[in-house]
């Protein structure tokens, strides 16, 4: 019985999904990656527009739909927080500020995504960029 097919096929959906949504959120960050707080990206949640994260110049507003520590929240849901980026603020059941100024477009989307997939189970988001007011 051969069972390496069902196993890369499962694996292979997950990759085909990540990378789908890796671009989506690239699209997004690359239209207001330069925009000096002009524009900001929204990413939601497509079952509960709750959870979602924003990018605005250099730094994420995150729901915070907790009321443990986003470093902890992170760590258990295998979301590191990569290179310079830390915690600014947090309030519980209220939102998370996360800078991430000097991190690449790239590795900032691979954040994103990270945080809407493992931490609030989000197969599903939908992207749209708005101006600041």
């Amino acid at each position: 019985m051969n069972v390496a097919p069902n196993t890369n096929r499962a694996a292979r959906i997950f990759l085909i999904v990540r990378d789908h949504h890796v671009e989506l959120v690239r699209n997004a960050l690359s239209e207001v990656w330069d925009a000096g707080g002009r524009r900001f990206a929204t990413f939601e949640d497509g079952d509960d527009d709750e959870h979602f994260v924003q990018y605005l110049d250099g730094q994420l507003n995150v729901a915070w739909p907790y009321d443990r520590e986003p470093g902890d929240v992170l760590r258990s849901a295998r979301v590191p927080l990569p290179g310079s980026a830390f915690v600014i603020a947090w309030t519980a059941f209220g939102t998370a500020q996360i800078a991430v100024g000097d991190m690449l477009l790239d590795d900032v989307a691979g954040l994103i995504v990270r945080i809407m997939t493992r931490v609030f189970d989000a197969w599903e988001f939908d992207a749209r960029v708005d101006r600041d007011r």
